[in-house]
């Protein structure tokens, strides 16, 4: 397990304060009031789990004893359909207010004393710690580990020091990576409300293929691996409306007409399939190829703004989603229907008034993107040179410095 590295690896229980624990089970009917309650969703979205809108569950006096959590709780998930997502791991940091967690998630809290619990965190994040974490998984009709395989787990044990010393330099990128996720919610949110604020000023109505030079689906792409080709982008890669390049594959080029192909300041709807379909995204990043599950709206800059009918289309997602026809798990949106939608949106000179606004917010949103990619690859570059001892940290903590503040 260890390898070539100096430091010591230890039983995770080594480094236990109590025993881990199965959180609470709390039937869906009752989860509306009472203590907030980290459940998978949150597990699986966030690395640092903190304010966020959770279910809210009754807890009895023993449960808020023995289940809520604290500042340095490791969450490991119990279960997972992928086998990737069993004993997937995340770090309870500060909230306002009391937490507790479902019974799907084991509950780690180490002593800080013997452990960093930021440093095992990383760890379990690394290629190394899920190689270990696979050692425990076992896979039925779903994925999952038991908190008695959990503890026996080797993890590294460097000096204190060394431990908070990693754990400091990788906390600091992943600070400016929150930062910058932040500001990208902060910036869309300004952009609704001046849109909202122009719509009410000088409501306008029209159908979507009014103000569209062209709606159409992208292309069945011939899948290949090689880093030349061309990317082709898919519904994973739309989400809380943005589109993200890191999920698309690579396809063989061929006589693709342009407008089954996104192009900067393209709108694109995901098409088809129950839980996806509907979601909108604003693409920003030169030509690329669509699969056939997306819609590629382009706006008619002549008729309406760009980016203010982007806006409006990114709330109307649960609009779109109803066009769709056919059956559960078969659902499909035309172009006809989508190029149907009836929108209420600011009339054009009021959208010509904000629609500057509106891109420099796109802008700053992009850039913000941009920066977690670079800020993601660095922390992952890192982070297995660390925790190997390849590394050391002031060498670490000079590569940070130059694009974050690091106060080790």
């Amino acid at each position: 397990m260890s390898g070539s590295s100096p430091f010591p690896h230890v039983a995770l229980s080594e480094l236990y304060l109590v025993p881990s624990r199965n959180g609470v089970s709390v039937p869906k009917g009752l989860r509306d009031k009472g203590t907030a309650m980290i459940n998978m969703g949150e597990l699986f979205r966030y690395g640092r789990v903190g304010d966020s809108d959770m279910a809210r569950v009754p807890l009895t006096a023993v449960d808020r004893e023995r289940s809520l959590v604290h500042e340095g709780d490791l969450l490991f998930a119990r279960r997972s359909l992928q086998l990737s997502g069993a004993g997937k791991c995340s770090i309870v940091v500060r909230g306002t207010e009391d937490r507790t967690f479902e019974s799907s998630i084991i509950r780690v809290r180490v002593d800080p004393k013997r452990a960093s619990p930021e440093l095992l965190y990383y760890f379990f994040n690394s290629t190394a710690g899920r190689a270990e974490m696979n050692t425990i998984v076992e896979q039925a009709v779903v994925a999952g580990i038991r908190a008695s395989d959990l503890q026996r787990l080797k993890v590294p044990a460097p000096p204190m020091p060394e431990q908070r010393g990693i754990a400091a330099t990788l906390g600091a990128l992943d600070d400016k990576i929150e930062s910058n996720q932040r500001r990208r919610e902060l910036l869309r949110n300004v952009g609704f409300s001046l849109l909202a604020k122009s719509t009410l000023a000088s409501p306008w109505g029209t159908q979507l293929s009014t103000v569209s030079l062209s709606i159409a689906r992208g292309v069945a792409p011939k899948y290949v691996d090689e880093p030349s080709a061309g990317l082709v982008l898919n519904q994973k890669c739309i989400r809380g409306g943005r589109v993200d390049p890191a999920r698309a594959r690579r396809m063989t080029i061929t006589g693709v007409p342009d407008h089954k192909r996104a192009r900067t300041g393209d709108i694109l709807v995901n098409s088809t399939g129950a839980g996806t379909l509907g979601r909108v995204g604003r693409w920003h990043e030169g030509d690329v190829f669509v699969d056939s599950h997306i819609s590629v709206i382009r706006p008619d800059p002549g008729k309406y703004p760009a980016a203010c009918l982007a806006y409006v289309l990114l709330q109307m997602q649960t609009d779109i989603e109803q066009l769709a026809t056919g059956s559960t798990g078969q659902t499909e949106l035309s172009r006809e229907r989508l190029g149907s939608l009836r929108l209420v949106l600011p009339a054009p000179t009021e959208a010509l008034a904000i629609e500057q606004q509106l891109q420099e917010f796109e802008a700053g949103i992009a850039h913000a993107a941009d920066e977690i990619v670079s800020l993601t690859t660095l922390r992952d570059a890192l982070l297995p040179e660390l925790l190997s001892g390849r590394l050391r940290v002031p060498e670490a903590r000079a590569a940070v410095s130059e694009v974050v503040d690091v106060h080790v």
